[in-house]
C-alpha cells in the first residue's frame, strides 16, 4: 500500500488485469482526510478495471476541516468572561453579564454554550456560478 498525492491510499492495483475478478486493488482517502466528490472509496470490496483496462473513478479526498468556533459575543453594555475559541459540544468558559447599573433588555445573562446550529447550503450548477 502506499500513501499518494491527493491524499489517496492506492494499495494492489499494480498487477491487476482487465476484468479480473480476484483483482485486490483498493483505493481509499488516507486517515484523517474524508471523500468530498468523485468516485467511491473501496471499503467492502476490491475495485477492477474494466475489458477496456479503465478503472473507475478515484474518489476526490480533502482533510478534515477543523471544528467550527463559536464567535466571541460582542456588544455594548455587558461583559464578556472568557468565550475564547468555543467549540460546539465542549466545554467552555463562558459567561455574559450586564455592565453595573443596567439591566438586560433583551437576551439572556450568565453561562452561555456553544452549539453547533444546523445549516442549509444551496444547490447550484456549475452555469449559475460566476
Amino acid at each position: 500500500s502506499r500513501e499518494g498525492s491527493f491524499g489517496l491510499t492506492v494499495s494492489g492495483c499494480e498487477d491487476c488485469v482487465p476484468g479480473e475478478k480476484e483483482c485486490p486493488c483498493k483505493v481509499t482517502c488516507v486517515q484523517d482526510w474524508i471523500r468530498v466528490g468523485g468516485g467511491k472509496e473501496d471499503t467492502d470490496k476490491p475495485r477492477m478495471c474494466d475489458d477496456k483496462s479503465v478503472f473507475p473513478l478515484a474518489p476526490t479526498c480533502m482533510s478534515k476541516p477543523d471544528p467550527p468556533k463559536c464567535q466571541k459575543p460582542s456588544g455594548y453594555g455587558y461583559k464578556v468572561k472568557g468565550c475564547e475559541s468555543c467549540t460546539p459540544g465542549e466545554p467552555c468558559d463562558c459567561s455574559v453579564q450586564c455592565n453595573r447599573g443596567l439591566d438586560a433588555s433583551a437576551g439572556t445573562l450568565g453561562d452561555k454554550a456553544c452549539e453547533l446550529k444546523p445549516a442549509s447550503l444551496t444547490e447550484a450548477q456549475c452555469s449559475d456560478l460566476t
